[in-house]
Parts: structure tokens; C-alpha cells; sequence
């Protein structure tokens, strides 16, 4: 059930003795470099464990090693053990790390998922129980967005957007829809069945339901998982609870890592608060802090320590830089959005030591030395995906490679999108959704009108879809035949090569068929071998991956990304563009700021720096097509002078004569 509306607890969550563990396993190679408080951590076996861990302590190395020494150390079967992240990066990490910690056939055996990945396999494995088909598809947003139109035409598109998100945001609260959508949410799920498809929040509602009223499912999920490890407790939602609470329903013994000072996604439905009443719903849980930063300077730590002081409702925890150093923020004020975009080329130039020979002859590198600084040591960060425009420019012209995340993912984009539904239908002939979308891509005439038509010759399988498209030739005007004989002939060879080929030849056939551009061909079918999975897994991997394109640390480049996309990162030396009122925090028009969320965002994008951390502000920026003026943020008002090195940038007098220079060559 949902909490109900109460106050946020004010006392700090007490800690409590932990049980005795054998006395020689603290010399265990395993523990040898863990601090006393991740020592703590891991060796508390025999209770619910909540894992306060500020940033840069070491959260996912104590999580993995707990797993570790549960295996090597206790005698858990790693079967026994399932991990638990919110994104597919974490739990990639969290699989390198145990297969560094334990022999390969251990580390196989642990299960390390993101919540809606674990839910997929419950119901893969066992969702017959409850009238699923073991090949249903997974809908991504825009799949969603369709299947949901569709169901309910009437609604424009604005209405639509609006519905979604109302119902998303109740299913994750495990609240009850308002009864004007109850209509349109039972069309959209019949829709579903007939189509034997799911969407994300599907994911998590039908594998509670499934533990709930399949008792033999229930017991053979509980015998298997008995050790349950949480990553990123801070943003669990209702729905995730309530999933979390019916796995451990046989005694598994749970561990929650997380920072209720990190908790950015409020607006997705993730409630805060089940971290900070974690101890009510699991009594006799035991509370470890990692307060050992091993990542910022003290004087970084101090600032953002500071700043989420002001959070009415924050939990007091402590953050000591491994290496005190003193050290100050750089404030830069500029007059627009395009010189704060220009002064953070120029300070980037600076510390690198000049990236050109106009660099050195228009003094923006000031003639400093060369630095030993790298390109990958700097990032970006804004709270708008909208404040990029000005500093891509920026970067362009100063010849500074960048590289910009936190865009759509890589399977939202048209033409990979295009030829995964032809890899859908390969699994689910009956995915009506994938369907219209091959005979779009194939510019096929009408499909919306031609896939119900489809539909009644009953493709069971891939073969019957094959000789469903044949027939149907016959049916269509002379100009549109050869378009979908061409289909039905490819499609009957898709399904011939369907066991014996591999997903990334499959793609490239797809995409031939489809004359994708050879560039954007070969970034597919290279994407595609990287995940090493037969067609099902391969599928569901990409449905599930909702991230953006992330971070690549191998290249030397300045990476812009927003803060959101920057949780779990670090860099030597961050900038932090756009500290602004309205920007930071973000004010949504009609709409009052969530100030202790944006405090919490603006907390994590300064923790992400280790070295250095520069605040930018600029007093008019164009944004959403309009000027708008607003103050510096109170965030940055929020830090003691003593710890900011307030600068100022004024106009770009060099550029302007410039420009009046070679206008004399015009």
C-alpha cells in the first residue's frame, strides 16, 4: 500500500550494535581495503541492512563485496543472490565488479538486474500463471504512445500526453485512477492483451501480481532469491515496495545503499521517504553510514554540505575528503547565456593549456604553459537539455571536442526503431503496434488500415504472417503489389534465417532491406553484436534500455550532459552552467519549484566534481524562444563566502573588434 500522507521523520535513523561475525573473517583478502564503516557494512549479515552512503564513499564497491563475501566467506550459492539497480550501466558495473571479486561460473550465477529487467524474467519464466505468453513485447514510450491512441481515439494529443502521465504516475503510487481515465486505461490493457505486449509500468504490476495470487510461483521465487541487495534505495516508488516487499515475504534477507540527499526523480513517482522510514517497514534493521569521501576535495564537500543544510527535512550525514585540501569555488557572472558559454571554452582552454595558435594569439589561453589537464577531464552540467544549443556553439567554434549525453537512446532513434519491430514480430507475430511500424517502414500504403486486415488471417507464427502478406497481395490496387510482395519475400527469408542466424546479421539483412544509410547501418548491427544475446534477451535489453547514450569515458572529450544524466559520474573538474532562479531551481510556468528536490539535484551535480567546481551564471539568457532575466541562484547564496572565488566576465570587447577587423576585407 502506499504511505500515507505524514511528516518526514527529524531525528537522524538510529544505528543499531551489529551482530557478531567470526572474528578472523575481518582479515579476509576480500575486506583487507575497506574502510571500518564499509568493513561494517559487509559483515552485517543477520538483520535488514540500510546502507546510508553520501556520494563517493564507495557505494556499489561495498555493495559488491557484501555480495562477495556472502559467496566466498558464508557459503551462499550465488544463485541465491539477487541484485537489484535502477539502470542498466549500474548493474553492467556491478556484473564487472563481482566477476573481479568471484570465479566467472560465480559471478554468472548472481542475479544483477534493473528492477524492470527482474520483473521481465518473473514473468518470462512464469507468467502463464497469470494468462501471459512467455513471447509477449515490451513497449518502449513511443510503442506506448500509439498502442494508447489507438485504444482511445478520441483524446488529442495533448489530452493523450496528459492521460499517460496521470496514469504512470498513479500505477507507480499504487493509487487509484481518477474515474475519467478508468475508460481509456481498460481500453488501453485490452489492447495490450490482444496484442500480448506490455509497457514498462506493466512490468512491475503484473510481477506483484503474479507473486500474489500464484502461490507455487511465490515459493519457488522465494526459495531461489534469498539474498536481496537494493542499489539507489533513495529512489524506489510505491509500486517497487510493494514488488520488494513480496520477494521478501519468505524471510530474504534485504540490504538497501542509497543517499536520501541524492534523490532527483520525484517527478517519475520515486518517493523519498520509504528510505527514511526504512526501519518501520523492516524491523530490527541495522543502519550503516559511509561518510569517507574518496572522490572530492574537502573544500568541494564542505560547499555542497552547505547547501543541502537547507533542506528542512535532511538527515545529518557527514562527508570527510580522504585528503583535506583547501580549495575554493570559482563564481563566474556573465551578461548572457552565449559569453557564459564562451567563458567556460575559455577557462577549459586555460587549463589546458591552449588548444590552437589562435588560442595563444587571441590570449584566450593568457600564454599559460601547456597543463597536464585532458579534454575527458571536464564536464558540463545544466539542468535544461535546452541550455546545450549555446554551449555546443560554443565548442564548435573553439575546435574543443565534446561529446554530448544524455540524447535519446539508441534504440528510440527512426531507423534502429524501425528494424527492431521487424526483430519483434519475428517473437510476436501479434504485436499490432510492430506490425503497422514494418509496413510503414517498408512503405507499405495505409498500414493502419492493412494490419487489421492482416490480423484476420490469423498469423499465429512467422510463417502464417508470411503467407498473410502474400495473400493479401491480391487484394490491393496494381500500384501498390510490388511494395508488398517485396515484403512477404524478405519477410519468408527473415523467418527462414530466424534459428541459425545471429541477431546482428538479422539486423543487417533488416536494414538492407531497408536502405539505411551504411553509417547508421553499422552503428546498429556493432550495437547489436556488443550485447552477445540470443533474439529474445537481445530484445528485451534494448526495450529496456531507457537511458540515454551514455558517458563514454574512453574519449578524450568534454562531456555536456544535464544533471540528471550526471548521477554516478565524476570528473576532475565539473562547471555547472546556469545557476540561476528559475533555472536552479526550475520553475515550471504555473507551476511552484520543488525547492528541496532542486537543492538535492544542485547537491549532486557539485559532488561530481573532485578537483575543481565552477558555477556559471548569466544575467539574460534566450531560452524556450524568449529573453528572460533572472537572478543568481539562491543555491549559490547558500555557500559561505569564504568558500567562492566570485569572478566577473563582461562583454567580448575581443570579439567585437575583431569582427570590425575583417569586416574591412568585406
Amino acid at each position: 500500500q502506499p504511505l500515507p500522507s505524514q511528516p518526514l521523520p527529524s531525528q537522524p535513523l538510529p544505528s543499531q550494535p551489529l551482530p557478531s561475525q567470526p572474528l578472523q573473517l575481518s582479515y579476509s583478502p576480500l575486506l583487507a581495503d575497506l574502510n571500518d564503516e564499509q568493513r561494517a557494512a559487509v559483515l552485517c549479515t543477520d538483520a535488514p541492512l540500510l546502507v546510508v552512503a553520501g556520494p563517493g564513499t564507495g557505494k556499489t564497491r561495498t555493495l559488491t563485496v557484501r555480495i562477495a563475501h556472502l559467496i566466498r566467506n558464508l557459503g551462499v550459492a550465488p544463485a541465491h543472490a539477487l541484485a537489484i539497480t535502477f539502470t542498466n550501466k549500474a548493474a553492467q558495473e556491478m556484473r564487472e565488479r563481482l566477476a573481479a571479486l568471484l570465479t566467472p561460473e560465480e559471478a554468472a550465477a548472481v542475479t544483477v538486474k534493473t528492477f524492470h529487467a527482474f520483473a521481465a524474467q518473473l514473468l518470462r519464466e512464469h507468467g502463464g500463471a497469470i494468462g501471459l505468453e512467455g513471447n509477449f513485447v515490451i513497449l518502449d514510450e513511443a510503442d506506448r504512445r500509439k498502442l494508447f491512441a489507438q485504444a482511445v481515439p478520441d483524446l488529442d494529443a495533448r489530452r493523450l500526453e496528459d492521460a499517460l502521465a496521470t496514469i504512470s504516475l498513479a500505477r507507480n503510487a499504487l493509487e487509484p485512477l481518477p474515474s475519467s481515465l478508468t475508460h481509456a486505461f481498460e481500453a488501453y490493457q485490452a489492447a495490450l492483451r490482444r496484442a500480448n505486449a506490455v509497457d514498462f509500468d506493466d512490468l512491475i504490476a503484473l510481477a506483484a501480481h503474479l507473486l500474489e495470487t500464484a502461490p507455487a510461483v511465490a515459493a519457488a521465487v522465494h526459495a531461489r532469491y534469498r539474498w536481496i541487495s537494493v542499489d539507489e534505495y533513495q529512489d524506489v516508488n510505491a509500486a517497487q515496495v510493494h514488488l520488494l516487499r513480496l520477494l521478501t515475504a519468505g524471510g530474504a534477507n534485504l540490504c538497501a545503499i542509497g543517499d536520501p540527499d541524492q534523490a532527483i526523480y520525484g517527478f517519475r513517482g520515486a518517493d523519498r521517504r520509504y528510505f527514511l522510514l526504512f526501519q518501520k517497514e523492516f524491523p530490527g534493521a541495522v543502519v550503516v553510514r559511509l561518510t569517507q569521501n574518496y572522490r572530492s576535495k574537502q573544500g568541494i564537500l564542505d560547499a555542497a554540505l552547505q547547501v543541502i543544510a537547507h533542506n528542512p527535512d535532511r538527515q545529518a550525514l557527514p562527508l570527510l575528503a580522504r585528503f583535506a585540501e583547501a580549495v575554493r569555488l570559482d563564481v563566474h557572472a556573465a551578461p548572457t547565456d552565449r559569453a557564459e558559454a564562451e567563458t567556460i571554452v575559455h577557462q577549459i582552454e586555460q587549463m589546458v593549456g591552449g588548444t590552437s595558435y589562435f588560442s595563444l594569439d587571441s590570449g584566450r589561453a593568457d600564454g599559460q604553459p601547456p597543463a597536464s589537464r585532458d579534454f575527458g577531464d571536464f564536464a558540463v552540467l545544466y539542468r535544461l537539455s535546452a541550455q546545450a544549443r549555446p554551449l555546443i556553439e560554443a565548442f564548435e567554434r573553439s575546435g574543443i571536442p565534446y561529446q554530448v549525453v544524455g540524447q535519446a537512446s539508441f534504440w528510440a532513434q527512426e531507423a534502429a526503431r524501425q528494424a527492431l519491430a521487424f526483430l519483434w514480430l519475428l517473437e510476436n507475430p501479434r504485436s499490432a503496434v510492430h506490425l503497422e511500424q514494418m509496413l510503414a517502414a517498408a512503405d507499405v500504403a495505409t498500414p493502419e488500415a492493412l494490419a487489421p486486415r492482416l490480423f484476420e488471417l490469423s498469423p499465429d507464427d512467422g510463417g502464417n504472417l508470411s503467407k498473410a502478406l502474400t495473400g493479401l497481395t491480391s487484394t490491393l490496387p496494381e500500384r501498390q503489389r510490388p511494395r508488398l510482395e517485396r515484403l512477404a519475400a524478405f519477410w519468408a527469408e527473415l523467418v527462414r534465417r530466424k534459428e541459425t542466424t545471429s541477431v546482428g546479421e538479422l539486423l543487417g539483412a533488416v536494414c538492407d532491406f531497408l536502405g539505411v544509410e551504411p553509417e547508421r547501418r553499422t552503428q546498429i548491427v556493432q550495437r547489436a553484436y556488443s550485447y552477445g544475446m540470443r533474439l529474445r534477451e537481445f530484445l528485451e535489453a534494448a526495450a529496456l534500455e531507457r537511458e540515454a547514450d551514455g558517458y563514454d569515458p574512453r574519449a578524450d572529450r568534454v562531456a555536456l550532459m544535464t544533471l540528471h544524466a550526471a548521477k554516478g559520474l565524476e570528473f576532475p573538474v565539473v562547471f555547472l552552467a546556469g545557476c540561476e532562479e528559475n533555472l536552479l531551481p526550475y520553475r515550471r510556468e504555473g507551476e511552484a519549484p520543488n525547492v528541496e528536490e532542486e537543492r538535492r539535484l544542485f547537491y549532486v551535480g557539485m559532488t561530481r566534481a573532485r578537483e575543481k567546481l565552477i558555477l556559471t551564471h548569466a544575467r539574460r539568457r534566450f531560452l524556450f524562444g524568449r529573453a528572460m532575466e533572472n537572478p543568481r541562484s539562491r543555491f549559490v547564496g547558500e555557500i559561505e563566502e569564504a568558500l567562492l572565488d566570485l569572478q566577473r566576465r563582461e562583454g567580448r570587447a575581443p570579439r567585437k573588434a575583431q569582427a570590425a577587423q575583417l569586416g574591412l576585407f568585406e
